[in-house]
Formats: structure tokens, C-alpha cells, sequence
């Protein structure tokens, strides 16, 4: 299938803090870790390419937001075969 690949920009470097609060004990129900793609490689037939985002990424943005739990959810980037990503953010966590 010849298909445009999407390239996606890079989340904001200075975000700005919510109005509302999460609750104390929050969860993110939801979220992805991309990369780096030379350590976690993207899939060739991926729709899209996001920027790296890796999980200590993520984690320092979780802390500023107050989130104390998260889901992560297994992006078709990495493929359908290819747990990687998500099993090292389970390893790093705590």
C-alpha cells in the first residue's frame, strides 16, 4: 500500500499547569512511550511518526500533572509484535 507517512510534532518543552487539579490518587486511564526508535524501533507499515517519547518522559509529565498511576497502551508504532517499549516503562515504574 503506498501510503503518506504522517510525521507528528513533539509535545510543547514548557507545558503550563491545568486550572482544574487531578484529585489526589489519580490515574491516567490512557498513554503511549515512543522510542527512542534506535533503541525501540518503529514498524515499517506504522501510519504515523511521532516524535521520541520515551517513558522517563513521561513520567516527569505525569508528576506535573499530579497523576499518582497511568495505563500504558501499546502503539501499532512499534508494531503488533514488538512489546518492548511497553515492557521496559512496566520495568522502570514503580
Amino acid at each position: 500500500m503506498d501510503r503518506k507517512l504522517r510525521v507528528n510534532f513533539p509535545p510543547t518543552p514548557n507545558p503550563r499547569k491545568p486550572k482544574l487539579k487531578v484529585p489526589p490518587g489519580a490515574w491516567d486511564t490512557h498513554f503511549h512511550a515512543y522510542g527512542p526508535p534506535q533503541v525501540f524501533p518503529y514498524a515499517e507499515d506504522r501510519f504515523f511518526t511521532p516524535p521520541a517519547a520515551p517513558i522517563e518522559h513521561y513520567f516527569k509529565l505525569a508528576a506535573f500533572l499530579g497523576f499518582e498511576r497511568g495505563v500504558i497502551a501499546q502503539s501499532s508504532v512499534h508494531g503488533d509484535h514488538d512489546l518492548g517499549v511497553t515492557l521496559d516503562a512496566i520495568r522502570k515504574s514503580d
